[in-house]
């Protein structure tokens, strides 16, 4: 057991790659002779509105509608800890108009928590970038009289069971970071799954649920607010973001590691002209600096990769997490 959670710690380094092509402008004429886009562009968002997921994609389509020359029009079809949106993308005609914007959720931790996946990310998603990445950050209810991570857990430690968390749904990193921290400091909190992380956060300021992980975009504004008491950042290093909150490894906790990530994927079998199209317009995206000015605001580390860097990204996340899961033993609930 030890060995596998080392392993998972074992954060894959992602190189910025680009071509040429993105010295251009996006929307060109395709090798196949086919001008892309014509019609405005659907980007599946597998999440509600007002979640992390949603909040980097508006953040993005101003400038990539103004890339491609089309509309971008985000579509919410959340469900399934983004599996359902996930899966239309999956499902859609590979014409280049339906793309979606997941997680590490949906992308890579699902396939080892759920008995029967709807698709498989490598072989019926074609990827596009990886967006960025973003800790997760654990936050509490201002009604917890805990203030530090130490003080939580030895309060848990005396009452077993009475504490609980929210995530945003089962089989989620929101889930398998509260069951790492559960793991890791030997306590036993109750896991209360919400279908999205907007609501678990309401939630969890009104002290209806003690505490949650969560990605930094959703909880900056209720932590500068008052809202929710930020106790630590699951990460090694602390984020520039709220640079005055520690980390878990700070904490003692450092195989408590957890971070999303948010990438771009299209139906398999999209052109590849059309998917280079796709790429040079978010590359664009990501570099221009209102953009990432916005992104960085939120926390997040913005990568920019390659479609081929994303890809063995997915398959090492979602052995990462696989461990995770072996380690911990999280179920769906």
């Amino acid at each position: 057991m030890e060995n596998v959670m080392k392993h998972y710690l074992a954060l894959p380094v992602i190189a910025i790659f680009t071509s040429l092509a993105t010295l251009g402008s996006s929307a060109l004429a395709s090798s196949d002779g086919v001008n892309y886009p014509e019609k405005p562009i659907r980007l599946i968002v597998p999440f509600a509105p007002g979640g992390p997921n949603d909040t980097v994609a508006r953040l993005m389509t101003p400038k990539l509608s103004e890339e491609l020359g089309q509309p971008v029009v985000v579509e919410n079809r959340g469900g399934a800890g983004g599996v359902i949106g996930t899966d239309a993308v999956a499902k859609a005609e590979a014409d280049g108009y339906v793309i979606g914007i997941s997680s590490a959720g949906a992308l890579a931790i699902s396939k080892s928590v759920q008995d029967q996946m709807p698709y498989d990310t490598l072989t019926d998603l074609a990827p596009i970038t990886l967006i960025a990445t973003v800790p997760e950050l654990l936050v509490t209810s201002p009604d917890v009289e805990a203030q530090t991570l130490p003080e939580l857990i030895q309060w848990a430690k005396d009452n077993p069971g009475y504490l609980n968390y929210a995530s945003s749904g089962p089989g989620g990193m929101q889930h398998l970071a509260g069951e790492m921290l559960n793991y890791e400091a030997g306590i036993d909190t109750v896991h209360i799954p919400y279908r999205g992380a907007a609501p678990a956060v309401l939630d969890v300021v009104g002290g209806q649920v003690d505490m949650m992980f969560a990605d930094l975009p959703i909880l900056l504004s209720q932590v500068k607010e008052g809202a929710l008491r930020p106790i630590a950042v699951g990460s090694k290093t602390r984020s520039s973001a709220l640079p005055d909150i520690p980390t878990t490894a700070e904490m003692g906790l450092a195989n408590v590691v957890a971070e999303n990530w948010y990438g771009i994927v299209a139906p398999q079998g999209t052109p590849e002209a059309i998917l280079e199209t796709l790429h040079t317009a978010f590359y664009a995206t990501l570099t221009d600096p209102d953009v990432v000015a916005a992104l960085e605001l939120q926390g997040l580390e913005i990568i920019a990769s390659s479609p081929e860097a994303f890809s063995d990204y997915i398959a090492q996340e979602t052995q990462r997490w696989a461990d995770v899961v072996e380690a911990t033993g999280a179920i769906l609930q």
